[in-house]
């Protein structure tokens, strides 16, 4: 039984030794890493037990990953990362390892892994090339400690450009005595980025970047220390993400009821929060969604009594601060018996420059706008047709415009008509002065 159960612990050692030769570091380039550790009270013999967990940032699809850490005390081991928090287009890797050492000793432990990323999805260095990524941290085993992670994103995305100044906060844990930025050796050989200090006492980076790539990134790390105990290491990037996220009418159903369905999405910080700061006689779903969510959503307006106009406006925010609002007017322009009836909206922001038109069955056919005094025709519309026109071709209004729609056919016809920015068009018809 006994030699049964040796066979069986050899098969598990030897099946274990076999799935981490097969899943070598990938070549995904990486977007960073960060290492934390405690230090627990010594054991009878002596020796004190380290645990570490380990987090790398990598693009591609999630997946079983093995790396090679380093103890610092001559000894190294291959570890298994499982994927702990998946993205669009990347996802996080978290290990963890235990390692015993000798009382009193200072060693400086690491993680040494390749590439960084290159450009393969989208990103690349400003401030180096694709070479390995390194990570260390600097225990002194003399008391029992645990050294908290700095918590923040792997890609710290700014609100600007080139010429710009930013404050950059990073959200220490636990009692430490300084910040600093590690040396390019200790990097792996990329150096910081031009013009980036740090104040040691608050942890806040101060970056005024003056070259390079804006659709690049910058890779960075700052090491946090405590007087008599150790340091951490977190490595992350650095980029720029001045483009507004996108907010923009995807599709229409005439109804009833009528639906107006609004695409949202920022595909490089993510979304932080879809505001509803306008909604007349409208009800508003938004979508569930968690902040740094890259995915595409799509917030649905249903308007509440079909013969009277509606109005929803949205305010969109990403997580590197950019805004974007997004208000289109969705009303129902019906041709009624006796004289053809004027429909006016005030107030209507200059972007909001196209009128695009879902013609009825019966519909209409024609319809007069008339925008701060100019006036445009909309003729020979068919039933269920689908018309854009932009009133701003001759130059965009000043300030904020009054609009009318005046409805032209049939006494009972009837098309839902929108006034918005035209985000998301092709290439708008002409308009008809």
């Amino acid at each position: 039984m006994r030699a049964l159960a040796r066979k069986a612990t050899l098969l598990f050692l030897l099946t274990s030794a076999f799935l981490l030769d097969s899943l070598p570091a990938r070549a995904f380039h990486l977007r960073g890493a960060r290492i934390w550790w405690c230090a627990n009270a010594p054991e009878s013999d002596g020796r004190v037990r380290v645990d570490f967990s380990i987090e790398v940032a990598y693009e591609g699809s999630p997946g079983l990953t093995s790396e090679t850490f380093h103890f610092g005390d001559g000894t190294s081991t291959s570890f298994l990362l499982e994927p702990a928090a998946i993205h669009s287009g990347w996802y996080v890797g978290r290990g963890t390892l235990a390692h015993h050492y000798a009382p009193g000793t200072t060693v400086e432990a690491r993680l040494e892994t390749c590439c960084r990323i290159d450009g393969t999805n989208g990103l690349g260095l400003n401030n180096g090339p694709s070479g390995p990524l390194t990570v260390k941290v600097q225990l002194e085993l003399r008391n029992p400690f645990c050294a908290d992670p700095i918590i923040n994103p792997y890609v710290r995305w700014l609100s600007g450009g080139l010429g710009d100044t930013f404050e950059i906060p990073n959200n220490v844990s636990g009692g430490w005595d300084a910040c600093r930025l590690p040396t390019p050796a200790e990097m792996g050989g990329v150096p910081q980025p031009d013009g980036l200090t740090i104040d040691p006492a608050t942890c806040v980076l101060t970056w005024t970047p003056v070259s390079g790539d804006p659709a690049k990134v910058w890779a960075t790390q700052v090491r946090v220390s405590e007087d008599g105990v150790g340091d951490s290491a977190f490595d992350f990037l650095l980029g720029f993400d001045a483009d507004r996220p996108l907010c923009r009418v995807d599709r229409i159903e005439p109804g009833p009821p009528t639906r107006v369905h609004v695409l949202v999405h920022d595909p490089r910080s993510g979304l932080q929060s879809i505001l509803v700061t306008e909604a007349v006689n409208t009800t508003v779903q938004v979508p569930p969604f968690t902040e740094g969510d890259t995915v595409p959503r799509t917030v649905v307006g249903t308007k509440v009594q079909q013969n009277q106009s509606s109005r929803l406006e949205l305010l969109v925010r990403d997580v590197a601060g950019n805004v974007t609002a997004c208000d289109p007017i969705l009303t129902e322009v019906v041709r009624a018996t006796g004289r053809p009836e004027r429909h006016v909206y005030a107030g209507i922001p200059a972007a909001e420059r196209f009128v695009t038109v879902l013609n009825g069955d019966p519909g209409l056919h024609a319809l007069a706008v008339e925008v701060n005094g100019r006036k445009f025709q909309m003729t020979g519309l068919r039933p269920g047709e689908e018309r854009t026109l932009d009133v701003g071709s001759q130059g965009p209004p000043e300030g904020t415009s009054t609009f009318s729609l005046t409805a032209h056919g049939k006494p009972g016809g009837s098309a839902v008509v929108m006034i918005w920015d035209g985000n998301g068009l092709g290439r708008p018809g002409p308009a008809v002065p």
